[in-house]
């Protein structure tokens, strides 16, 4: 990891419960949320309030752990840090770091697929937000830009087990798609509940990136799904149609009167058995 730079902003916004094992129930009282730390964990929160910059954190934390493998250390680090980013307790700025836990979608190693994680929300929800929730090509069941701020993003990844999935090409986010695997065993069911692309990107790049971020979370839960499935009720604009047709959504049903905006259309990829 590079050394990177931080600020601590807000640790009045935090409030902890040591127990007696030495492990931590940290709260975070703007949003209530609870995050549970370890021992490691409780030590790196306290050294991020002691120094400026991960560097000098990792060092002190090899000097309290030497039995520890310093690379297991520093992910426990980087875990947290990006942690406490989301929730603006500290403040850095990690454009320049590399994408971790990612795969390359073409051979020249330019375009990147990602599952969405902790170092990446902020990144994304400015990436929703700079593009606009609502501009030419998008598709999104729910159109409030706080649904999309970094605390949210995490939110819906490990309560509503909605999935994100995103695209970079020369290390710059181009697309982000929303999924929720089969939400049990009986379902076999993929359901796309948003997409936002760069504006001006070639109808054959949308293709490539949209393939790209389903394959990603095909190789992510392998196995359960049969189909997948994007609903329009009227808002979807008609090129992105059109272009999840051209790898092989058909319509497969069409509901009247089913949402406030009207009808709603399932268009569905059935997968091979």
């Amino acid at each position: 990891m590079m050394f990177v730079k931080y600020k601590t902003m807000c640790k009045e916004h935090l409030f902890t419960r040591t127990e007696q094992d030495g492990t931590s129930l940290l709260l975070i009282k703007p949003s209530a949320h609870q995050v549970f730390l370890n021992k490691t964990g409780v030590k790196i929160l306290d050294l991020a309030f002691n120094y400026e910059d991960t560097d000098e954190v990792l060092t002190q934390l090899s000097k309290d752990y030497p039995s520890v493998d310093t690379r297991i250390l520093e992910s426990d680090m980087i875990e947290l840090f990006h942690l406490l980013d989301i929730y603006e307790i500290i403040c850095w700025d990690f454009n320049a770091t590399k994408l971790y836990n990612s795969f390359y979608l073409d051979n020249e190693n330019r375009v990147l697929v990602k599952i969405a994680g902790d170092k990446d929300y902020r990144n994304v929800s400015n990436f929703i937000k700079t593009i606009g929730l609502k501009n030419s090509i998008y598709h999104c069941q729910v159109e409030l830009p706080s649904y999309y701020d970094p605390i949210a993003l995490r939110y819906h990844t490990f309560n509503d087990k909605e999935y994100g999935i995103f695209t970079c090409i020369d290390e710059e986010i181009h697309s982000y798609m929303s999924v929720i695997p089969p939400a049990s065993e009986e379902s076999m069911v993929l359901v796309i509940t948003s997409i936002f692309l760069k504006p001006s990107l070639e109808d054959a790049v949308i293709r490539d990136l949209i393939l790209g971020m389903l394959n990603r979370m095909m190789h992510l839960i392998t196995g359960r799904v049969r189909k997948i499935r994007i609903g329009d009720t009227g808002k979807t604009a008609p090129e992105i149609i059109n272009i999840f047709k051209s790898i092989g959504f058909e319509k497969e049903c069409e509901l009247k009167d089913e949402a406030p905006y009207g009808d709603l259309i399932m268009y569905t990829k059935f997968l091979p058995l």
